[in-house]
């Protein structure tokens, strides 16, 4: 090896074995000299040559849970029979609803009218409003919730067969299309 490296190595090795021995000798850092104390105070990095330091602040409280309303994510039509498809953003699960049906709630009301790209929901006090397809019962573009992220291409959804509000559970047929619907509303909002 050349001089100077090996010069190098040893005094790297000294210095790494004085660490250990000075940090359990319990050594308190060296003061800094009188002339460099004004460095605590003023920084010459700074603008305006003040040091900022940072204040720990109390954490701040989480938010309480918001409820969160039901997103339209689809119609199935047979013959003259539209039921719009309703998916909870809390557990996935998925509701068929007819026209003239009632969506319970803080975010429900009166399904007015129905057709393949939106629906109009009527509450109490209120106009109607129309929802789009992709939207919550609110009218604001929802998120993909985590349950449809959760399930691959080939998953089941685990809910089971979808129910209607006020009908009979949705048949094997449907529930591929809900399936096929969620699938298509997960690859459009990646």
């Amino acid at each position: 090896m050349h001089r100077k490296k090996l010069t190098y190595y040893l005094r790297l090795a000294c210095v790494l074995a004085a660490l250990p021995a000075a940090a359990s000798a319990g050594a308190a850092p060296p003061e800094l000299p009188p002339a460099y104390k004004i460095l605590r105070h003023k920084s010459i990095f700074s603008r305006d040559r003040i040091t900022y330091t940072r204040r720990s602040r109390p954490p701040r409280p989480a938010p309480p849970p918001r409820p969160m309303a039901p997103v339209f994510i689809g119609v199935l039509r047979d013959g003259p029979n539209v039921r719009a498809l309703l998916e909870s953003p809390q557990d996935g699960s998925i509701t068929a609803v007819h026209a003239h049906s009632v969506v319970p709630g803080p975010f429900g009301g009166l399904i007015s009218r129905i057709t393949l790209r939106n629906l109009e929901i009527m509450r109490r006090g209120k106009p109607p409003q129309t929802v789009i397809l992709g939207e919550n019962l609110l009218g604001a573009s929802a998120a993909v919730p985590a349950s449809a992220s959760a399930s691959g291409p080939g998953a089941v959804p685990a809910t089971g067969p979808a129910t209607g509000a006020s009908g009979p559970p949705v048949s094997p047929a449907q529930s591929r299309i809900i399936e096929m619907l969620r699938r298509q509303r997960q690859q459009e909002n990646k």
